[in-house]
């Protein structure tokens, strides 16, 4: 049985050597079909004109850094998915902050062992990098998710707040009022995390872009490097900003600078969670949604990986109770 989607993929090489092995190790019968072969940027954009959804797999060593970023326009603005081939796992890291949907480290392929595991790898990747680029080819959020409530739920995490926000997320409806979330985490990742939520819980959620609306049903997770604010539309209606900013409380993105915003643009009409992480981020911002009359909780000691941000909020003031992350979830939907 195949475990690979059937993919369209494309391979974008200088590398006669590499392109070589892709067509001598890829089956006939296998579902990731490499259709087409090029070598420069020309090529590339003749083979995404098409308006077909592909996959391209990128092995060069970029001299022209103009030239890269051209191409990695074109993939994003092409809607194909994106898997860099790289050296090392430092070329591998600039990759993905460039905006590779997945990368492949380039091992030794001398015996056949290793091409058929260098291969496998491979169509894995093109496989994970074609559902990541269809996930977020369906930006457009068309569920109507009716609530009767108005609030905006808020969450602000650190470390050990990745699985946190997984047991929180996973026990809530999709029938939610909006949820923003800010979790201290690169931008390398935020994407992938972001993925990864909308797999495991009945709610969407995206990797907030700036100006994206905020709806019932769907949750924001702030990207990586940029700080994310809560805004009041025209029509009366709710979105974020997200900017490339200065770091705030040793963070970007910032806990306290998205309750800030959440306290000046909703006051009572929130609820704020404060989960594990060191430091005091979220602290200050909790205290003000606190004062503005929001309801906030905060993450206990004893199911806190660091209990420190929790901590330091409670200890000011911020927190109006704290419970187990287990209870987490139980105690937004009994105050929304």
């Amino acid at each position: 049985m195949n475990v690979y989607n059937e993919v369209d993929a494309v391979l974008y090489s200088e590398d006669f050597d590499f392109t070589e092995l892709i067509k001598e190790c890829i089956s006939d019968d296998c579902p990731v079909k490499f259709n087409d072969f090029v070598s420069n940027f020309i090529g590339l954009q003749m083979s995404l004109t098409s308006g077909k959804k592909r996959v391209v797999v990128v092995y060069n060593r970029f001299s022209d850094s103009l030239v890269f970023n051209e191409i990695v326009k074109l993939i994003e603005n092409s809607g194909s998915g994106f898997v860099a081939v790289c050296d090392n796992a430092n070329d591998g890291f600039e990759m993905m902050k460039s905006g590779a949907h997945a990368i492949v480290i380039k091992s030794n392929v001398d015996t056949v062992y290793e091409k058929n595991s260098f291969i496998k790898g491979l169509l894995m990747k093109v496989s994970d990098a074609d559902k990541i680029s269809g996930m977020m080819a369906k930006r457009n959020f068309d569920k109507r998710i009716i609530v009767s409530s108005k609030k905006i739920i808020a969450i602000g995490s650190s470390m050990g707040g990745t699985e946190a926000v997984v047991e929180v997320l996973k026990r809530l409806p999709e029938e939610m009022p909006p949820i923003l979330i800010v979790q201290h985490m690169s931008a390398v990742f935020t994407k992938m995390y972001a993925d990864r939520l909308n797999g495991i819980s009945p709610l969407t959620v995206w990797e907030a872009k700036d100006g994206d609306e905020v709806k019932p049903g769907l949750v924001l997770l702030a990207p990586g490097d940029h700080q994310m604010r809560l805004k009041r539309s025209a029509g009366g209606g709710y979105y974020v900003e997200c900017k490339k900013e200065e770091k705030v409380s040793g963070h970007a993105p910032s806990v306290d600078v998205m309750f800030d915003s959440v306290a000046e643009v909703m006051g009572a009409n929130a609820i704020g969670v404060i989960l594990t992480g060191m430091g005091n981020d979220g602290s200050k911002g909790l205290l003000k949604m606190h004062n503005n009359g929001a309801y906030t909780i905060g993450q206990d000691e004893k199911t806190s990986m660091v209990y420190g941000m929790p901590k330091v909020a409670y200890e000011i003031g911020a927190v109006d109770e704290q419970v187990g992350i287990l209870d987490v979830a139980r105690r937004i939907m009994d105050k929304i």
